[in-house]
C-alpha cells in the first residue's frame, strides 16, 4: 500500500464495518477515509482471510498488520553533486559560498543545477 498507513483502531473499525456488510462509500464516509484508502485495505482484508470467522484481537491484528501490511520504502534518488562530495565538504569547510561551489563544480564538467548543489550542501 502505497498511502499512509492507518492506526490499528481504524483499520479495526473498517473491518468491523466490512464485515456488516458496508460499502467502501459507506466506511469512507463514516471514517472519513478517501474510498481509495477503503478499498485496498478491503483487499488486504480479503487476501487474508479477515472478513469472515472470528475477527482477532487488538493483540493478534496488531501483529497481522506488522507481520502482512508492508510500506514500501520511498524510491532512492542519488544527487547529481555526489561524485563531488569529496570537493563539496572541503569547500563548504573552507566557508565557500554555495554560488561559488556550483561555479568550481561546472569547471570540473558538472552540469546539473545550482539547485542541486545547494539541496546537496
Amino acid at each position: 500500500m502505497t498511502h499512509r498507513r492507518k492506526s490499528m483502531m481504524d483499520i479495526r473499525a473498517m473491518l468491523v464495518q466490512m464485515r456488516q456488510g458496508a460499502s467502501d462509500r459507506e466506511i469512507s464516509r463514516n471514517l472519513k477515509v478517501h474510498r481509495q484508502t477503503v478499498k485496498s485495505y478491503r483487499q488486504w482484508a480479503q487476501a487474508q482471510g479477515l472478513l469472515t470467522g472470528e475477527l482477532p484481537d487488538a493483540a493478534e491484528l496488531q501483529q497481522w498488520i506488522q507481520e502482512t501490511l508492508s510500506t514500501p520504502l520511498p524510491p532512492q534518488n542519488v544527487s547529481t553533486v555526489e561524485p563531488y562530495r569529496a570537493l563539496v565538504v572541503q569547500l563548504r569547510r573552507e566557508g565557500v559560498e554555495i554560488a561559488a561551489i556550483w561555479q568550481r563544480l561546472r569547471e570540473r564538467g558538472y552540469e546539473g543545477s545550482y539547485d542541486a548543489v545547494w539541496r546537496f550542501v
